[in-house]
């Protein structure tokens, strides 16, 4: 049924095949890619089928657990950082050194930080996340970040540049929370960020999972793959690399396209449609709550 289902999207063609239950289903490939599959659904089929099913036949809703809320606050927070800044540069002087320009940005994250979790006060109780630790364990993911700026402020005083001038030169040239879609795989999604390296995008993703000893996790390289292809559909041009960015131990995992992951992915996306076509439940994780609820 997966070759069956693969065939159809790559030739935008409609079929019909019989499923195991001996039904002949009828396989509209333009209403198939319509209705899109989200990028996100490629690694948590990856995990557990069971979840996607659940979602996207069940309407089930995952209860948001302690680490998926400190997930939210983190991206939250490195998109605060990514957009704002441009204060802190205007009290910059040729008399700063790399420590107190460090200092300034830290101060004004740390404020940010701060906002975020009062705005996530009553689902952090909720979850169980304390704030005074969730403070905690985010403040080094800011201070990385301000570490960054303040280096890169720092060349840029020297070299003459200040005030507003000196902001232009130091934002990165980055979208944040990007949103594609790409009708040709059926996917959509919102990247977290998207750099601007010589007019090519470079997809990052941010997360705060331990990171393996080398490489990156195959269900976050196949997320970042995915956004890679689809940028190279919208800007109609190569992207040849991705990159997950290990917040909470400040590692940059490098992502590089190849036949092979681009492979992966589209035979995931198969292997959902075919899933969800199928009216069959699949085998979960036996670890997650959707498992657990199923089992009872």
């Amino acid at each position: 049924m997966i070759s069956s289902v693969l065939r159809a999207i790559r030739s935008n063609r409609s079929c019909s095949f019989m499923v195991s239950s001996g039904n002949i289903i009828y396989l509209n490939v333009s209403e198939l890619l319509a209705r899109m599959l989200l990028v996100t659904d490629l690694p948590t089929f990856m995990y557990c089928p069971l979840q996607v099913y659940a979602r996207k036949k069940l309407g089930y809703v995952p209860t948001k657990t302690a680490s998926m809320l400190f997930g939210t606050i983190a991206h939250e927070l490195v998109e605060c950082i990514v957009k704002t800044g441009g204060d802190v540069l205007r009290l910059v002087s040729a008399g700063d050194d790399v420590k107190s320009i460090h200092k300034k940005y830290v101060k004004k994250y740390s404020r940010s930080l701060s906002s975020i979790i009062v705005r996530h006060k009553l689902l952090m109780k909720q979850t169980g996340l304390a704030l005074l630790e969730t403070y905690k364990k985010a403040r080094p993911i800011l201070s990385s970040f301000a570490l960054r700026r303040a280096t890169r402020a720092f060349e840029l005083v020297q070299q003459g540049a200040n005030g507003e001038l000196l902001w232009d030169a130091i934002r990165e040239r980055t979208s944040s929370e990007f949103s594609l879609e790409s009708s040709s795989l059926g996917l959509k999604g919102r990247v977290d960020q998207v750099e601007w390296c010589d007019d090519v995008p470079v997809p990052i993703e941010f997360k705060t999972s331990v990171p393996p000893k080398e490489h990156a996790w195959e269900h976050h390289q196949i997320q970042v793959v995915a956004y890679a292809m689809m940028l190279a559909e919208k800007t109609n041009g190569a992207v040849s690399r991705g990159v997950i960015h290990y917040l909470l131990h400040d590692q940059e995992r490098y992502v590089f396209v190849n036949p092979f992951l681009q492979k992966k992915v589209r035979y995931l996306i198969a292997q959902i449609n075919a899933l969800l076509l199928s009216n069959v439940s699949p085998k979960g994780c036996g670890q997650c709550e959707v498992c657990s609820s199923w089992k009872k």
